[in-house]
């Protein structure tokens, strides 16, 4: 028996059905991008998966991620230079592919000479408009990135600490106690341990 052929897949965005589907797909994947950015936001501040919920919907996806980027960058166990760097790198990604999320969730958008083509304005400090065309290839690429993406996040959020362990690490650390309770005017003060 012979392998059924592969269905090649069109060059080009052929309908407005087709135009909605690769959209419709952006934000699905990215929606895994918050997803793990929420399970390390509520691993962060200990809380159940409904109050983790609350806060999530409440929060905006980049102050969310200022906070795990943060958290994660903070712990003891990240000194590791090139730990940094990955962790910098990975957020930078994220902030990256939320700017293409924005395009796509805030922009009108229509099929154009085989590529979706999308009309952004923004005004900052001016109004600026912006028609990005996007083919195929462009929306593959996006979804690559996205999927890979998703799952180092997926394996980094599982790494942050809440803060109540940094508390529980910093009770037994004589030094933070110290300086603490008596501050650094207290060099008299014998080693708590």
């Amino acid at each position: 028996m012979t392998a059924s052929p592969e269905v090649p897949k069109p060059a080009t965005v052929e309908s407005l059905d087709h135009a909605c589907a690769l959209v419709g797909r952006v934000l699905w994947q990215f929606s895994k991008l918050e997803a793990a950015i929420d399970y390390g936001l509520r691993r962060f501040l200990s809380l159940e998966e409904d109050q983790g919920e609350i806060v999530a919907v409440n929060v905006d996806f980049v102050r969310k991620t200022k906070i795990v980027r943060s958290a994660i960058s903070a712990e003891k166990d990240r000194s590791d230079p090139e730990a940094l760097k990955r962790i910098d790198s990975m957020f930078d990604e994220v902030r990256k592919l939320n700017d293409y999320r924005i395009v796509v969730a805030h922009s009108q958008f229509d099929l154009k000479e085989g590529a979706v083509s999308f009309k952004r304005a923004t005004a900052d400090a001016k109004l600026k408009r912006q028609d990005p065309s996007w083919d195929l290839g462009d929306f593959e690429s996006l979804y690559k990135r996205m999927t890979e993406l998703a799952a180092a996040l997926e394996t980094a959020m599982k790494e942050v600490k809440s803060y109540r362990e940094h508390i529980e690490e910093r009770r037994t650390d004589s030094e933070f106690l110290k300086q603490i309770i008596f501050g650094d005017d207290a060099p008299w003060m014998p080693d708590l341990a």
